[in-house]
């Protein structure tokens, strides 16, 4: 039986810090040559900054893994899709927020509240292998990546995957679903930078 020719991997370009508190500098790693089942390939067209990135690069939490690719308001637009995949296909925008995965299985999961999950993975704080959105492209979870609307410019995209999300989850407890609901009443967001 002739033996399989071995696919060449993706090189995926980015910028990273090999150290707590070092300078992001150009770097390189490889990647399988395709998503797998329920992954997709993004191409990265833009990624916010948020001072979350600033805390882990200084490992001010005790939790970063090196090399650190940070980013985690990524937007960009499908370019691969793996098996099982039904919800994107090539060329459909894409973004990606702070969260890879979950475990499905507790209390938080049941309650469809997995972004509260005790056992979350988050975009580039995982077990070493994950990188963030300063880079070119990212392989990502399908299940974790939100479909932009073609009018949504990719460059706003990103910031709503942080402090979008951030200030959407009160407006939706408290103002949405409070008696009468949100119709007649006005809301302000205040603050410097993402969505202030």
């Amino acid at each position: 039986m002739a033996e399989q020719p071995q696919r060449k991997k993706m090189r995926v370009e980015c910028f990273a810090a090999h150290k707590a508190g070092q300078a992001l500098t150009p770097w390189q790693y490889d990647i399988e040559p395709a998503p797998g089942p329920g992954e997709v390939d993004v191409e990265i067209t833009h990624c916010g900054v948020c001072h979350s990135d600033v805390h882990q690069l200084d490992d001010a939490w005790g939790v970063a893994c090196w090399p650190l690719v940070p980013g985690h308001e990524i937007a960009g637009k499908i370019i691969a899709v793996g098996a099982g995949v039904s919800n994107f296909k090539i060329g459909d925008g894409a973004a990606i927020g702070v969260q890879r995965s979950n475990c499905g299985s507790c209390r938080c999961c049941d309650a469809k509240l997995e972004n509260v999950c005790p056992k979350i993975l988050k975009t580039y704080a995982g077990p070493g292998k994950d990188k963030g959105g300063f880079a070119r492209h990212i392989r990502y979870p399908s299940k974790w990546v939100f479909k932009c609307p073609p009018m949504l410019e990719p460059e706003f995209a990103g910031p709503l995957m942080c402090a979008g999300i951030t200030v959407f989850s009160p407006l939706k407890r408290f103002v949405l679903n409070s008696p009468g609901g949100a119709r007649g009443k006005k809301v302000g967001i205040i603050g410097i930078g993402g969505v202030g």
